[in-house]
Order: C-alpha cells, then sequence, then structure tokens
C-alpha cells in the first residue's frame, strides 16, 4: 500500500468505521480475496462488535501493495460511497491510472464487480445513481444486520423506495 492510500485510509478512517458493519459475509470476502489470513480475521472477531472496524483499519495497511485496490473492490458492492470517497481521496503520491484501479477492483473479486464511474446515467429504475446510493446507506444504517428484516426484503425495500422518489419526480 502505497503513502497516499494510506492517507485515504486515515483521512476517512472515521468515516469507514460509521458505515462498515464486520459481518461473517466481510470477513470471508476479505479473507477470500487474500487481504487477510485466518488468524487475523481471528484477531478482528476477538474484538468487541464496535472495536472490529478498527481493527480491520489498523491491519488493513500492513497488508501488502494491492490491498487497498482489493479492500476497495470488497466494500464497493455494499458501500459504494466510501468505495468513491477513498478512490477520489486526494493522495501526496501518484497513484496508478484509473484504468489500473479498474482493472484492479474487477480482478480482485474475480466476479461481479462494476467500476465506478461519477458520470453514470440514470440507473435502470431510472433513479439517479446518487438517489439510489442514499437510499441503499439509509436502509443499511436504518436495518443493517438486523435479523428482523431479511435481505431480500432490505432490496424490495430499496426498490420501492426508489420507484416513489422517481414516480414523484415524474409528477
Amino acid at each position: 500500500m502505497n503513502e497516499g492510500q494510506r492517507a485515504a485510509l486515515k483521512r476517512y478512517h472515521q468515516r469507514l468505521a460509521e458505515d462498515i458493519i464486520v459481518s461473517e459475509d466481510l470477513l470471508g470476502e476479505l479473507y477470500q480475496v487474500g487481504i487477510f489470513e485466518k488468524g487475523m480475521i481471528d484477531m478482528i472477531r476477538a474484538e468487541r462488535a464496535s472495536d472490529q472496524v478498527h481493527k480491520l483499519l489498523v491491519l488493513l495497511p500492513k497488508r501488502g501493495p494491492e490491498a487497498f485496490e482489493r479492500f476497495v473492490a470488497v466494500i464497493e458492492r455494499d458501500y459504494p460511497w466510501l468505495a468513491t470517497a477513498l478512490l477520489s481521496a486526494p493522495t501526496k503520491t501518484a497513484a496508478p491510472a484509473t484504468e489500473s484501479l479498474t482493472h484492479s477492483r474487477h480482478t480482485a473479486l474475480g466476479h461481479h464487480s462494476k467500476p465506478l464511474s461519477s458520470s453514470t446515467p440514470a440507473l435502470q429504475d431510472g433513479v439517479d445513481g446518487d438517489i439510489k446510493k442514499l437510499v441503499a446507506a439509509f436502509i443499511h444504517r436504518q436495518f443493517g444486520q438486523s435479523k428482523r428484516i431479511s435481505e431480500k426484503d432490505k432490496k424490495s425495500l430499496e426498490k420501492f423506495v426508489n420507484g416513489q422518489i422517481q414516480r414523484e419526480r415524474t409528477m
């Protein structure tokens, strides 16, 4: 990890700590893409729930030159606003070309990761990308890992709210 990437993690540490929920799925993906080893995952799990993300963020900069890109690729699906913030953070050292970062995000997960684009047109529901991200963030903050509502229901709720916003815009 270069100094610019470390600086981005440090700059957004509090925001990352507030938004990211350390779940078994997240830890599994971080293990699967080679960021953390089993012993490190166990160290993160050993922390109190409120301190797990802080431990993760302390260990992350020590995980090699590809750790930043892989981390961004992992969080991009569930936390696109954080991935965007980390990638757009000004750096002190020259950062790799955008094309290289996009390629790294695609290959780090080895599957369905889409590149971020600040010029993304309206998405499939006709709702602007920024609105869709805000709705996803709201649903995540309200329900997070709650057992009260399933992931399928959370997605349905997001789709419903996005639909309501679109209808309001067309009236």
